[in-house]
């Protein structure tokens, strides 16, 4: 998911999630109740796996991947499973987990930590304090589900955070902030505040070994094109181990009418990222590094359909994000499904295999255009 903007004084990035074709248009002016934590929560029927998986059988996926398949165990439920992050030899995924509706719970109280009981749904992994976010990992085992979740290794109470990954050289990159209502989203290395943050945002690290370059998202860096809109950066470590200052990526990744968020640089060399640039709700791109911050048109690679009235079942696709691959070329992503009778969300880790050989190009929108 985006960097997480955790305060009412900016844009909330799960809003990001909101497809722009009207959906949830009750629920963000309060038209759906409050949900209840301590009863029996009905978006345990509703969200089954059954109708998860009816309602992935409409999204557009770019020839050269495969059926999506929902990760199953530790790591699903109806709590909020965000932030993929499949290690390259796919056996560790990591994701961020809060146990709640958090569009609901913002729509409704813009994020108020004392109401937040109201909104719980979802297993406590002991995220502390309860209503702060907090990263965790699983094994994946040989059929494919995870372990039980356990903290990241520099989880620390008290904090919030997201969006984390696994350098090849064993250095852990991810975003951390205080706990609500204090906000200050920043990227660590290991248990290092690097230098480039400022008082402003900085999320959704992904480093690149080859290069040495940490991508990044930011809706508020001075030379934002448009705030509130998130652009993705870049900032390179030099030799005395300095960090370059961040510049924006070119376009045509960037725009200032849109979100670019969550890069990933895959083990074929292309940037992965998340953009609402074809309307009907976030989706997967991916483009070729040409040069020094020179980039091929993206593609798409997956998205929701962009007519969501056309699903079938209770359940339709809002937004795909998170891209994440390993070395075999495994794409996982997450997608958050909606209920069009409760107007409630529930994101999952899913995962496409390859298809076809990987590292061939298979960038080309579910269109073939």
């Amino acid at each position: 998911m985006s960097s997480k903007r955790m305060s009412s004084s900016r844009v909330n990035p799960f809003r990001r999630w909101m497809p722009a074709a009207g959906m949830g248009a009750g629920l963000l002016l309060g038209g759906c109740p409050p949900q209840t934590g301590p009863e029996p929560d009905p978006a345990e029927a509703v969200f089954s796996l059954e109708n998860k998986r009816q309602a992935l059988g409409a999204l557009l996926i770019a020839p050269g991947w495969g059926a999506p398949e929902i990760v199953t165990g530790g790591a699903q439920s109806i709590g909020w499973e965000d932030s993929a992050y499949v290690s390259r030899d796919g056996r560790t995924l990591s994701f961020m987990y809060l146990a709640a509706d958090v569009l609901v719970w913002d729509a409704q109280t813009n994020l108020d930590p004392a109401r937040f009981d109201d909104f719980r749904r979802g297993p406590d992994h002991g995220n502390d304090p309860p209503h702060t976010v907090r990263f965790y990992t699983t094994q994946i085992a040989a059929d494919g589900t995870t372990s039980e979740p356990i903290p990241f290794p520099f989880a620390k109470p008290g904090r919030g955070e997201c969006c984390g990954m696994l350098a090849g050289n064993g250095d852990w990159y991810y975003s951390a902030t205080p706990p609500l209502p204090a906000y200050d989203l920043d990227i660590y290395r290991n248990d290092e505040r690097l230098a480039f943050n400022t008082p402003l945002e900085e999320g959704d690290p992904h480093y690149d070994d080859a290069t040495r370059t940490i991508y990044f998202d930011s809706g508020d860096r001075v030379g934002t094109p448009q705030p509130g809109k998130a652009n993705i950066w870049m900032t390179q470590l030099a030799d005395d181990g300095a960090w370059s200052t961040p510049i924006l990526l070119a376009a045509p990744i960037n725009r200032p009418e849109g979100d670019e968020v969550q890069p990933h640089i895959g083990p074929d060399g292309q940037l992965y990222f998340s953009s609402d640039r074809e309307g009907g709700g976030t989706a997967i791109f991916a483009s070729q590094r040409l040069g020094d911050n020179i980039w091929s048109e993206p593609r798409k690679v997956v998205g929701p359909p962009l007519d969501a009235s056309a699903a079938s079942g209770p359940l339709s696709v809002a937004g795909v994000g998170e891209p994440t691959l390993t070395d075999a070329g495994v794409l996982y992503v997450n997608v958050l499904f909606f209920d069009r009778a409760t107007e409630a969300f529930d994101p999952d880790i899913v995962r496409l295999p390859p298809s076809s050989s990987f590292g061939q190009s298979r960038v080309s929108d579910p269109g073939g255009r």
